[in-house]
This record gives C-alpha cells, structure tokens and sequence, in this order.
C-alpha cells in the first residue's frame, strides 16, 4: 500500500506537476442520505498548497466494500485545487457528492465522466471562477445540481450540456454577468432554477425557450435594467418568479408579459425602476398584466 501511494504522489508530480491530497474516509450512516457514506475527516499533502485529489483511504464497516458507498462528503479543507474522477473509480455507485467550504478551483471536462450513478451534486461555498463546456460531462442520472456560492463568472455554452434530467439547479451567490442564449437547452425537464444574487445585466429571450416544465425562477438581486416580454412564452408551468432587486426600466413587447402564465400564483417585482410590487394570484383570478406594467413600456 505504500509503494502504490508513493507511486500515485510521483505520478501528481511528474504529470499534473502539482501536489497531491491523500483524502482520510471515516465511514458512517448518513442520515440525510439514507445511504452508507465517505465522510472527509483529515488529509494528507505533500509539499505545496493545492493539491489534485489522489486517493482516498478509510477502514470500512464489517462487510462493507467501496461499492456500497453511495455519499461521498469533503468539507473545511484548504488542500484541494483540482477535482478527478479517481473519485468515481473508486466510489463506483456513488449517488451523492457535497464539496462544501474547500479551495477547489477547477470543474474541467472529464472529472465526472465515470459518475454514472451520481443524482446529487452540492458544491458550494468554494473558489470555482469557470464552468467550461462539458464539465459535467458523464453524469447523466444527475437530478440536483447546487453550484451556490462559489466565484463563478463565466459560464460556457455547453457548460450543462448532456444533463437532460436534471430537475433543480442552483447558480446562486456568484459574479455571472451574462448567460448565452442556448446554456439551458438541455435541461428539459428542469422545474427550479436559481439565478439569485449574481451580476447579470440581460437575460436573452431565448434562454428558457425549451424549459418547458420550468415551476420556479429566481432570478432576484441581480442588475437587469430591461427584459423581454416574450421570455417566458414556452415556459407555461410557470408557479413563481422572483425578479425583485434589479433596475428594471424597461420591458419590451409587455403586452405579452405573463399573459400565458395561467399556472402562476406568485411574481415579485419589488425595488425595481419600473415597477415595484409583489402578486400573489388567487383563485386563478389573474390580474390585468398590461395595466399592472404599464409603467415598464
């Protein structure tokens, strides 16, 4: 075993020329997961202060093998750099990954194209700048993904491409300025996403064009100015919005806005230029939307 953890350190070196982290497993039960679990309670690192993630030890319960873990959790720690799908070669039916409070960088294509059996993925509260095309790449059973509260300011194109099941997804807390019209084409059975508390100034009236079974959207505390009315044309499922904090001024062809939304029951506006309210729709007495944003034309 020592040869072999030698040899996985030389190999960090020589290749990646980086440090490596030898992650320490205390196996447990994991009771929000209902599901026996990787719990990250100490590492080791040899020289340097980033380190690529090179294997993962721990004594297992009686009876127990890596394939029966089903959560892998790594938390407070200042020694990860890099993510790798080591991970999901070990961990082969591994469906619940939280990586929460650490220093990790990088999300780069390949890291999760062994993550067969993955449905949720918390990362939050890391130093991710950069999502690149095809990060997640592989993990297509993936349900929930939450990304809150990292540094993310660019997301790529093609960044969620292939997760055509997931259901809710998290960018909350991060510095995105602006999303490309096709980013979320993939996601055509997501019901919540969480655009929260970024820096985006424009929403394309296309980004949510094929999400039609989109329930709720946050996309509150952000620095929008102007919006389309005709963005929420296909999103007909449509329960709650949140567009409230922004500087919205302006809101072009209004006489559509929410017209179609016969689903909603909550749309909060407040602390906008144009309009500042909260709806709250009963009884599926809609309001007269053109008169309600009349100040927004």
């Amino acid at each position: 075993m020592k040869t072999f953890i030698r040899l996985q350190l030389l190999f960090c070196h020589l290749i990646l020329i980086t440090t490596c982290t030898i992650l320490k497993c205390k196996y447990k039960s994991d009771i929000v997961w209902q599901s026996y679990s990787c719990e990250v309670t100490e590492w080791n690192e040899e020289n340097g202060n980033y380190a690529r993630i090179s294997s993962i030890e721990g004594q297992h319960f009686p009876d127990y093998t890596n394939s029966d873990v089903q959560s892998l959790r790594i938390e407070n720690t200042d020694k990860i750099e890099h993510l790798t799908n080591d991970i999901f070669t070990k961990f082969k039916n591994l469906r619940y990954l939280v990586i929460h409070s650490t220093t990790l960088r990088f999300l780069l294509r390949g890291d999760f194209i062994l993550a067969k059996s993955l449905m949720n993925v918390h990362i939050t509260h890391n130093a991710i700048t950069v999502l690149e095309d095809y990060c997640f790449h592989g993990a297509d059973m993936l349900k929930t993904l939450n990304l809150r509260e990292n540094r993310i300011r660019d997301v790529s194109e093609n960044a969620f491409k292939g997760l055509t099941t997931l259901k809710f997804l998290t960018l909350t807390a991060n510095e995105i300025d602006s999303l490309h019209a096709t980013t979320f084409n993939d996601q055509i059975y997501l019901e919540q996403l969480s655009l929260s508390s970024n820096r985006i100034r424009h929403i394309d009236e296309r980004l949510l064009s094929k999400n039609r079974n989109l329930e709720v959207l946050f996309l509150d505390n952000n620095q929008l100015t102007s919006i389309n009315g005709r963005m929420f044309d296909n999103n007909l499922k449509l329960r709650e919005i949140y567009m409230d904090n922004n500087h919205i001024k302006h809101i072009e062809n209004v006489q559509h806005f929410l017209v179609n939304l016969k689903s909603l029951e909550v749309a909060v506006f407040s602390n906008n230029k144009c309009v500042d309210l909260m709806l709250f729709i009963m009884n599926r007495l809609h309001p007269i939307y053109s008169e309600v944003f009349q100040g927004c034309s």
